[in-house]
Formats: structure tokens, sequence, C-alpha cells
């Protein structure tokens, strides 16, 4: 373990200690509290999806038909095809590196 880690284990263990000396009881859970919720988290979950997808529209008004695509000018295009061009350079670096890192 470096000094860092140590140092931060030590003072965790500490701010534990002191924890459990000023709490002079435990408190006990009985089984019914665990049982309850084992049954509750569950009934909680399926109902904030159940209103997640109430509350959401299921049908937009408009769908891919009625898009309207705008024509684009010349250099609306180059910097389109640039764009192409560096994701493309760049796919081709990564699978260079790739390559490099696997004959490690």
């Amino acid at each position: 373990m470096n000094a860092i880690g140590s140092s931060l284990h030590t003072i965790m263990m500490l701010g534990i200690n002191s924890i459990e000396q000023e709490n002079d009881y435990k408190e006990v859970k009985s089984p019914m509290n665990l049982q309850s919720n084992r049954i509750l988290q569950p009934v909680i979950v399926f109902m904030a999806a159940l209103a997640i997808v109430l509350l959401t529209p299921s049908l937009a008004a408009a769908g891919e038909a009625n898009l309207v695509i705008p024509e684009l000018s010349a250099a609306q295009n180059s910097l389109l095809y640039t764009g192409i061009l560096v994701c493309v350079l760049g796919m081709f670096f990564g699978y260079y590196q790739f390559t490099r890192v696997t004959k490690l």
C-alpha cells in the first residue's frame, strides 16, 4: 500500500472507531423490517417505471416521413465531408494504436 492509501485507511479507521464509541448501543433490525424492504423495493421500482411509461407520450405527432431535409450549400457540404474524413482518419489511427498495443 502506498503512503496515501495507508493514511486514508488510518483516517477511516479512526472515524469508524470514534463513531462506535459514541453509540453505546446497536440498532437491531427486526426480520419484519428486512422482509418489508425486500417487498417494497421492487414495488417502488415498478411504480416509478410505470409512471415514466404512462407520463411520456408513446406516439409522436410527426414521424420520419414528415421530416423536411434542407438543401445544403457548397460550403456546408465541404464541411460535412471534412468531418467525415476526420472521423475515418481517427478510425485508422485507433486501429493502428490497437495493433501496436496487441503486439506488446
